[in-house]
């Protein structure tokens, strides 16, 4: 609860300042998201580039290159992701770690669209 607080008036204070703290929570989601995927990502076996993990299919990869789709080793993305976001502060625990929130959706789309501009 005392931390709930301290963010809150941290909150308070960036919206004071002219700053808004969304915006930063949504730019650690997207790099703890990115480093996630990539870590969890493969090598696409026709173009040889980067095949990130699909968010909630379990064992389903898409190449960022050729844009193949093709299965592979198991990845649990979204409740690795939702720890991730916890553990930075982005997100309270509680909950299912398969409850879909949307930070965790637009944290994976904006990684996606990052990783296919560097690619």
């Amino acid at each position: 609860m005392l931390d709930a607080f301290k963010t809150l008036l941290g909150d308070l204070k960036a919206i004071k300042d002219g700053h808004d703290p969304h915006e930063d929570r949504r730019e650690i989601a997207r790099q703890l998201a990115t480093k996630r995927i990539r870590n969890s990502s493969l090598s696409c076996n026709s173009c040889t580039k980067l095949a990130h993990p699909i968010l909630d299919s379990g064992d389903k990869y898409r190449c960022v290159g050729c844009g193949r789709q093709f299965a592979g080793s198991r990845h649990d993305l979204r409740p690795g992701l939702y720890a991730d976001l916890v553990s930075a502060g982005v997100v309270m625990a509680g909950g299912n770690t398969t409850t879909r929130l949307p930070i965790v959706e637009s944290a994976y789309d904006r990684a996606i669209s990052n990783l296919k501009k560097d690619s």
